[in-house]
C-alpha cells in the first residue's frame, strides 16, 4: 500500500516543460532582483525619504528629547539629555526660520530692511 502523500506527488504535472511555468519561475526571480529598487521608487513616491519629507516641528523636536532623556533613570544621566534638548531646539528654530526667510526674495529683502531698520533706529 503506498501512501496518500505518495499518490499525490505522483499526479502532479511536470511544470518543468510548461512553458508558463518557465515564465513565472523567470519573473519571480527577476523580481526579487528589482524589490530593493521598487521599495526604493516607492519611499521616494510617497514622500517617506529624507529630500521630500516635511521637517518635525520644533515641539516634536523638543518631545523626542525629552523622551530620550526620560529613558534614564538616574539624573547625571538624564540633565546631559535635556541640557542637550535646551541648546538644540532654539538651533532648530533658528534654521527654520532662516530656511524660511532665504525661501523667497521679497521675503528676505523685506527681513533684511527690517532689521537694517531696527538696527538703524535703536
Amino acid at each position: 500500500m503506498t501512501s496518500p502523500a505518495a499518490q499525490v506527488t505522483d499526479h502532479l504535472p511536470d511544470l518543468k516543460n510548461e512553458p508558463e511555468a518557465q515564465a513565472r519561475t523567470r519573473t519571480r526571480e527577476a523580481g526579487s532582483r528589482f524589490t530593493w529598487m521598487q521599495r526604493a521608487a516607492s519611499r521616494v513616491a510617497d514622500g517617506s525619504d529624507l529630500l521630500t519629507r516635511q521637517p518635525p516641528s520644533i515641539a516634536a523636536v523638543w518631545a523626542r528629547h525629552i523622551a530620550s532623556g526620560r529613558h534614564y533613570n538616574a539624573g547625571l544621566l538624564r540633565a546631559p539629555r535635556y541640557l542637550w534638548g535646551m541648546i538644540h531646539t532654539p538651533l532648530v528654530a533658528a534654521v527654520y526660520l532662516l530656511s524660511w526667510v532665504a525661501s523667497s526674495l521679497p521675503l528676505l529683502l523685506f527681513t533684511a530692511i527690517s532689521l537694517f531698520l531696527i538696527h538703524l533706529f535703536l
